[in-house]
């Protein structure tokens, strides 16, 4: 994922995980605005809109279903378990 703002870009990387669901996009698009508008920093708001999407990404594969398990992964939406930094470009 990479960020864009007046002050610099920003680049994340983390592994990707074998599921298929609807509804990602707009969950790193939310999760995203909560960064931003949580930190005031693009960069910081990406780390944890990556972070936080593999943790509910994670969470949906271990429950196997075809849905994203946001109930069961609430916890990852407030703090991320695992953090993915980003590296300015």
């Amino acid at each position: 994922m990479m960020a864009v703002a007046a002050d610099g870009a920003w680049l994340v990387r983390h592994p990707t995980l074998p599921v298929r669901v609807k509804g990602t996009g707009d969950l790193v698009a939310a999760l995203f605005l909560a960064g931003l508008l949580r930190t005031g920093a693009p960069s910081v708001a990406l780390a944890f809109a990556a972070s936080a999407i593999h943790g509910v990404l994670e969470q949906t594969r271990r429950t196997g279903g075809d849905e994203l398990a946001l109930v069961a992964a609430q916890e990852e939406i407030a703090a991320p378990a695992r953090w993915f930094p980003t590296e300015r470009l």
